[in-house]
């Protein structure tokens, strides 16, 4: 399991490269399998947010998006990246 404070750190450096500026960020969170009965104490969206700092203001312009998915049923990784499709540009 990676600490939160890694993942917060790989996107602060991910953010902070001028190259990268207009990527997009999809995270998919896999351990929010409540509709499949998997880690039902997973982090909801909001809270991963929250975790990972991503509503402060210097994440704020940035193109990202947090979709729970399932990895037992694949259920969340079709929106997921309909979302990414529709940021590609």
């Amino acid at each position: 399991m990676v600490c939160v404070f890694t993942c917060y750190c790989v996107i602060s450096f991910l953010f902070s490269v001028p190259s990268l500026k207009l990527f997009f960020l999809l995270f998919v969170a896999f351990r929010a399998c409540v509709r499949c009965g998997v880690h039902s104490t997973a982090m909801k969206p909001t809270e991963i947010q929250d975790k990972l700092g991503l509503t402060m203001n210097n994440f704020r312009q940035r193109n990202w998006y947090v979709q729970p998915a399932c990895a037992l049923s694949g259920d969340g990784l079709h929106e997921g990246l309909t979302w990414l499709m529709s940021n590609h540009k």
